[in-house]
């Protein structure tokens, strides 16, 4: 099982941020700068290495056990699994560097799914950490930005770097100015006499249903459009 309470090493734990978006809505995948900042929100995880290629996790919420194996091509699970950010994950940093421990690991988190929140790209964010932690071998944020916005393509979502920039470098008390294309990070201080409130609307918008499709239609788009125009991005 992926109960981490038994005998053994003491778990490594590790927490990834949501977001949300001040300026700059569909246009990171366009190299346009945004402007998004974490919130206190989290997902976080707690893992153990194996001694093996086996990767198992279970979520501490609604969703049960999933266990696979690393490896250079994984097969999707079904559509809305939660597995598929697990395997994005898994398959992003096996193409990349030479993972071969797997993990057991328990998933938590306080973010509401499918809220805006960039719960999922928080999930893949911290379960490409704990696999690259498992296996012993640092990756700077540039490292990680090389890789996770392509791999979150697994799931199907054909979207940006804005949400996996801002739940891995965002700073206390700052905004995050994210430019593309080069990638450029930059915290901005926010006024401490500043507050922002999130409310949730409680409409789930499920990446695997008709809000992903919504979302990879803005993007085909947007670059038919600059396309027409003569040009790559938007700039140009």
């Amino acid at each position: 099982s992926s109960d981490l309470s038994g005998p053994g090493a003491t778990p490594s734990r590790l927490s990834v941020p949501g977001r949300v978006n001040l300026i700059g809505e569909h246009i990171d995948y366009h190299d346009l700068p945004v402007l998004p900042m974490a919130i206190q929100r989290r997902v976080r995880i707690s893992f153990r290495p194996r001694t093996d290629s086996t990767v198992r996790a279970i979520s501490s919420g609604v969703y049960r056990k999933r266990e696979f194996a690393l490896a250079r091509e994984l097969e999707p699970g079904p559509i809305g699994d939660w597995v598929n950010y697990l395997k994005a994950a898994a398959q992003a940093a096996t193409n990349r560097w030479p993972l071969t421990r797997g993990i057991e690991a328990v998933v938590a988190s306080d973010l509401p799914p499918a809220a805006g929140l960039a719960s999922s790209s928080a999930l893949l964010a911290g379960f490409t950490l704990a696999l690259l932690q498992a296996n012993c071998i640092p990756a700077t944020v540039g490292d990680l930005m090389e890789i996770l916005p392509d791999g979150e393509q697994f799931v199907g979502t054909r979207g940006g770097g804005m949400d996996h920039a801002a739940v891995l470098a965002s700073r206390a008390g700052c905004a995050l100015r994210v430019g593309f294309a080069p990638l450029e990070l930059s915290s901005i201080a926010v006024p401490t006499d500043w507050r922002f409130l999130a409310a949730h609307s409680l409409t789930m918008a499920e990446k695997s249903g008709a809000a992903r499709s919504e979302y990879n239609a803005r993007r085909t788009a947007g670059t038919r459009a600059l396309a027409s125009l003569g040009l790559s991005s938007d700039r140009k």
